[in-house]
């Protein structure tokens, strides 16, 4: 069954234990990055609430102390504070100013790196006070968790990305082969012929319309370069060896042919997404704004936090959705854009923003954070998503039922964006090939808009979006609650750490 196409697990019963409960104690440990960190904060408070667990979250001091002053402050970011988690750190090394993510991604994760030796100490010392019964580590951190194997500790590796994401990077060595991707240790540095649009049909669970072109990792890269990339990825498959269980933020029903092709691999794979709608409280507040919007009447612009674009670009998007005439909400914050900029730029820029608030100050707002992303894509007003489309913002979208404008950038956007257009078509896509300076223009902006948020009956194929994009959001809706595939797989993960918790006592 192909990767995308809608479908229904097994019904095989999944029951907790029925003796009384054990003492289960599960470390979280997430690569030190913002949607990682509050991923696995959903599924912690989870485990906390549903399941009575005891849960220790360990991360980077930096990332630590930010989650302290998003508490502070009162935003969403800090999902699970108040709720029964223990939180410990490790610092990184890097001084509280580096830009980590934001700057040289190499340097960053060599620093996560050096936080090894300093996380297994704490995992023993852990152990020792209140024994462990599972770490749920992610699968971006290639560490060699020495105190859980000595102890005899279940190893979950936790997958914030789509499992098609984690499919497709475990099968690097596998495109290599079969001449998708050209080896390194062949052509060296080379130029060697990409055919972009080429299908992907050597991968079982893999829809067709995922080309060479949307891989997560780096097709053109060449030689030393294509080396490293591989080796890193081929780490990170090493973990699902040395895992009992992997556990995917996705739908199961979403992604089915590849979760299935990645059980024949690894038996023991959770399908427990969407994980923000697990913790969503339908009380959550939004943004004030949005509430004096008519239904279906905005569009939501948010480009992560990582994902950085020029200040010419964001002026070709600013102007596109002025001249759009529609609502928006924009998530925008200026430092990000201007950090590398020259004094003269800089002013430019901010006395140009200052001018575009002034003119759209009737129809849009602009914000540099929302608290509560999901609770805000649920609101009536919402119409459409315009989205670099990381996993986390796609899965909440996809949960909200908003149609998307798909905006890939890096890493496993171009796969997710291809699925949110060609496999699920719950959007469409800018044409982000580029004017003669590489920008996506104003023009391209404002038409996708436009088109994006006509009213029904207007656009046949957004019509066919909007209602398929509610289906979704029902199938997203019945996994998490009982008796769906991901209320399943979760209670077969507790029922399997009961068991081994009874077992050791």
């Amino acid at each position: 069954m192909a990767w995308g196409e809608l479908c229904v697990e097994s019904e095989e019963a999944v029951e907790e234990a029925a003796s009384p409960p054990c003492k289960l104690h599960a470390v979280f440990l997430p690569f030190p990055a913002y949607s990682h960190v509050v991923q696995i904060l959903h599924f912690a408070r989870q485990l906390v609430h549903v399941h009575k667990f005891t849960a220790t979250l360990i991360t980077s001091t930096h990332y630590h102390n930010e989650l302290m002053k998003s508490h502070a402050a009162g935003n969403g970011a800090d999902s699970g504070l108040n709720g029964g988690i223990q939180f410990l750190h490790v610092s990184d090394g890097l001084p509280d100013d580096h830009p980590r993510l934001a700057g040289n991604l190499m340097h960053y994760v060599m620093a996560v790196y050096s936080m090894e030796p300093a996380v297994n100490m704490l995992l023993s010392d852990l152990h020792d006070k209140t024994p462990i019964t599972c770490l749920v580590r992610d699968l971006h951190l290639p560490f060699m968790f020495k105190a859980p194997r000595d102890n005899g500790i279940s190893i979950a590796a936790f997958a914030p990305n789509s499992a098609a994401k984690e499919y497709l990077n475990r099968s690097v060595r596998a495109l290599i082969d079969e001449g998708f991707l050209p080896d390194a240790a062949k052509i060296g540095d080379q130029e060697q012929f990409i055919d972009w649009e080429r299908p992907i049909t050597c991968l079982e669970g893999v829809s067709s319309e995922i080309r060479v072109g949307d891989l997560p990792i780096w097709p053109s890269v060449k030689g030393k370069l294509q080396a490293a990339v591989v080796n890193s990825v081929e780490r990170r498959t090493e973990q699902y060896v040395l895992s009992d269980w992997v556990v995917v933020n996705t739908v199961y029903e979403l992604e089915c042919g590849t979760v299935d092709a990645m059980r024949k691999q690894t038996p023991n794979v959770c399908t427990v997404g969407p994980l923000s709608l697990v913790d969503h409280n339908d009380d959550e507040t939004c943004i004030d704004w949005l509430n004096d919007q008519e239904p279906g009447s905005v569009i939501i612009v948010a480009f992560g936090t990582t994902t950085m674009r020029s200040i010419d670009q964001f002026k070709e998007v600013a102007i596109g959705l002025e001249a759009s005439e529609h609502k928006f909400l924009w998530v925008f914050s200026a430092e990000q854009v201007i950090s590398d900029s020259t004094e003269s730029e800089r002013e430019i820029f901010l006395n140009f923003m200052s001018g575009f608030t002034e003119r759209t100050k009737n129809r849009g707002h602009i914000t540099k954070w929302i608290p509560h992303f999901l609770a805000t894509l649920r609101h009536s007003a919402v119409g459409a998503f315009l989205s670099h489309c990381g996993w986390h913002s796609v899965l909440e979208g996809i949960a909200s039922g908003v149609p998307f404008l798909t905006w890939p950038f890096q890493y496993d956007h171009w796969p997710i964006a291809r699925c949110v257009t060609h496999v699920w078509k719950i959007g469409l896509s800018m044409d982000n090939k580029g004017d003669q300076n590489g920008l996506v223009t104003r023009d391209e902006v404002e038409r996708k808009v436009r088109r994006i948020l006509n009213k029904t009956g207007e656009d046949m194929e957004v019509d066919a979006i909007r209602d398929r994009s509610g289906y979704l959001k029902s199938v997203t809706e019945k996994a998490i609650t009982t008796g769906g595939t991901s209320q399943r797989s979760v209670a077969s993960f507790v029922a399997a750490m009961r068991k081994k918790a009874k077992n050791s006592t």
